[in-house]
């Protein structure tokens, strides 16, 4: 999951400079009171089995939060590294693929 996350951070940090919004590690409170939703998402997005995958927080950055996906070592390959970005003020969601 390191992996992930290191690899998220450096693909938002040209967002997060963009917007001049400092992004920085999800806090607990807000994973836990998304976490249902956020993984029912990813089971309806139909990227991968959720019994395969592990989840942990991402990125908090203001307007967006990013969960992430991988897969667990025994089915983990190229690509197989998801984050799902929530819009907060709309509660949209969208899956970044392959990070």
């Amino acid at each position: 999951m390191r992996v992930a996350t290191a690899l998220l951070g450096v693909l938002l940090t040209g967002c997060a400079t963009a917007s001049d919004v400092r992004c920085h590690q999800m806090d607990k409170k807000f994973y836990e009171s998304k976490v249902a939703q956020v993984r029912a998402f990813f089971v309806d997005s139909k990227r991968f089995s959720i019994e395969k995958v592990d989840m942990a927080p991402g990125l908090d950055c203001g307007d967006r939060a990013y969960f992430n996906f991988e897969a667990k070592p025994e089915f983990n390959n190229v690509g197989y590294h998801w984050a799902v970005r929530l819009e907060k003020s709309s509660g949209r969601m969208s899956i970044v693929d392959g990070i």
